[in-house]
């Protein structure tokens, strides 16, 4: 007489057997996802090999437009002690353009936030070996020349240019939480997803167990 299996002994049995089909499938997942997993490290280790040449040419740059940064600073304290800014230009381009140095290196920071916010560089390394020029900023807000530019006078009055110096502001706010060892603002992921490899992995640790 054949034996008969009661239902909790039939639930167990097809528990065990999907779970020896299970087992490979899942086995052949986490081998990919590790695999995927090593590549990646692999790529990212070449991502940082090769940003070293273009983290010495924005090094480079910066030490070129030193000049031009201290001329520009220069003017805009004269700009603001005097308040003349309104006086001497009737826009914020002209300013812009008239102040010496202060278009050119005014680009540079503009590029070089640009270059961090789309990742072509880490800003880290920016961060350790290319001093923020603080003192620009403060003296481009002094002399009313950013109020002007962005909110009253671009290109004729009413007609102000709001997006000026974004990403040039945007490398200032990364500055500033580095300094303060915050989280850097639109860098920086606090509670990042775990990825595949990591979810495979605890997947197939609770099921061996």
């Amino acid at each position: 007489m054949k034996k008969k299996f009661t239902l909790p002994q039939l639930a167990s049995v097809t528990q065990i057997v999907a779970c020896l089909g299970i087992i490979p499938a899942i086995w052949g997942i986490f081998h990919a996802a590790e695999e995927s997993h090593r590549e990646d490290q692999k790529t990212q280790e070449l991502l940082r090999l090769t940003a070293f040449p273009a983290l010495d040419g924005v090094i480079q740059r910066d030490r070129a437009e030193r000049v031009n940064l201290e001329n520009a600073i220069r003017d805009l304290r004269l700009l603001a002690k005097n308040d003349q800014l309104k006086a001497t230009y009737t826009t914020g381009k002209s300013a812009y353009y008239g102040t010496k140095g202060l278009a050119d290196v005014g680009r540079h920071y503009e590029y070089l936030g640009v270059m961090i916010r789309l990742r072509y560089v880490e800003f880290e390394p920016i961060f350790e070996v290319i001093s923020f020029p603080d003192e620009l900023w403060d003296a481009a807000e002094q002399s009313g020349f950013l109020k002007m530019v962005r909110e009253e006078n671009w290109s004729g009055p009413g007609k102000p240019m709001k997006d000026f110096w974004v990403n040039f502001e945007f490398l200032r706010n990364c500055y500033i939480a580095a300094r303060k060892g915050e989280p850097i603002p639109g860098l920086s992921n606090p509670d990042p997803e775990p990825d595949l490899y990591d979810r495979v992995s605890r997947l197939f640790q609770k099921i061996i167990r």
